[in-house]
């Protein structure tokens, strides 16, 4: 083979090999994304808006009334040094009638472990949960309608921050 034949060949295969050595990942976190913005898209497994609570609230002396909380749209973001923020909206509906919207927001730290966050607030006295993450989702359960109900929220990575 000749010098020029090499080189021709040499430099046809040479953006082949450097597509190839991007998009070939052995990591197990190749798929996941750790930090940045994830949106809320689920609740209790049903796509938004979802109910996380539906039941009689027995008020005494007052008359008991049907409560309906729907998670209608939230945030979760989460730094590199492990500081997040988490907001999440409810719709209050009392006897069938829209009674307001409620932002649960709150903020703090969360350590990783593999494909764990234990997470702490520093916003809210006592609040702790883990989060998990796995394929760009991040999922949390919690009682954030505060009518004793642990709910699955799940968020998917949106963006970098």
């Amino acid at each position: 083979m000749t010098i020029r034949l090499l080189a021709r060949l040499a430099a046809l295969l040479m953006p082949i090999a450097f597509v190839l050595s991007c998009s070939s990942s052995t990591s197990a976190d190749s798929d996941n994304r750790f930090t940045g913005k994830f949106s809320l898209v689920s609740a209790d497994e049903q796509a938004l808006p979802a109910t996380v609570f539906d039941g009689i609230i027995t008020a005494d002396p007052s008359p008991s009334f049907h409560l309906r909380i729907i998670a209608t749209s939230g945030s979760f973001t989460l730094n590199a040094v492990g500081h997040y923020e988490q907001r999440v909206e409810h719709d209050a509906i009392i006897d069938g009638a829209f009674n307001g919207r409620l932002t649960r927001a709150d903020r703090g730290e969360c350590s990783r472990a593999g494909t764990q966050l234990q997470c702490s607030s520093s916003f809210i006295q006592g609040v702790e949960f883990t989060a998990t993450i796995a394929a760009s989702k991040i999922t949390i359960a919690q009682d954030l309608s505060g009518e004793g109900h642990v709910a699955t929220y799940r968020y998917d990575w949106t963006s970098a921050q």
